[in-house]
């Protein structure tokens, strides 16, 4: 048995209505199991002399067969791929066979999800806006610029803030992963620059 498969147990009867946890399975997994105890009116029998057999209706009408493994008074029944084949709900139902002689247990069902790993995938990134900040006052030479990255990996240009735009040079200190300092040799006129940030 594998840690990852997932796996639901039902108490199936042939009389009495089922109570069992919603089950959910997506298109393509393998490792999907359930686990049935099978009682009639709620009195338990010897699993071992009798044959079983699960029959389901997929959402589109095929209708699946597969027989499951007796396994210590319960039966072990690993849905394959056919079953779970389209998604929507899938109705089921166990057939015991005792030699010629066949009785049909209550109904269950479990809901197929689409699986949305179709081959058209695209790794997930993450992608942050471009910052950016007027600055000048006519009076302070150094501004201190937060940008909340949390990364020294970024990326500063200046410009002017008006036309003709232009490349402006400064001497630029990334003092923490949030915030660098831009410091100009004469104090920029007010709204002179825009500081830009990328990272």
């Amino acid at each position: 048995m594998s840690l990852i498969e997932k796996i639901y147990q039902i108490d199936l009867d042939i009389k009495v209505e089922s109570r069992y946890e919603p089950m959910e399975f997506i298109q393509g997994d393998t490792l999907n199991k359930i686990i049935f105890k099978i009682s009639n009116s709620g009195k338990t029998f010897s699993l071992n002399q009798y044959v079983y057999r699960i029959i389901l209706e997929r959402p589109d009408g095929v209708k699946v067969k597969k027989t499951p493994k007796v396994d210590n008074e319960r039966l072990i029944y690993n849905l394959g791929t056919t079953e779970i084949e389209k998604a929507g709900t899938v109705v089921a139902y166990m057939e015991i066979y005792d030699g010629p002689e066949r009785i049909t247990t209550k109904s269950f069902n479990f809901k197929v999800v689409k699986s949305m790993n179709n081959g058209g995938l695209i790794e997930s990134e993450t992608e942050y806006p471009v910052i950016s900040q007027v600055i000048g006052d006519g009076l302070e030479t150094q501004f201190y610029v937060t940008h909340n990255r949390n990364t020294l990996d970024v990326i500063v240009s200046i410009r002017t803030n008006q036309e003709p735009y232009e490349i402006v040079y400064a001497d630029m200190t990334i003092i923490d992963p949030n915030t660098v300092l831009v410091t100009f040799a004469q104090a920029p006129a007010t709204n002179q620059y825009k500081i830009i940030i990328i990272g």
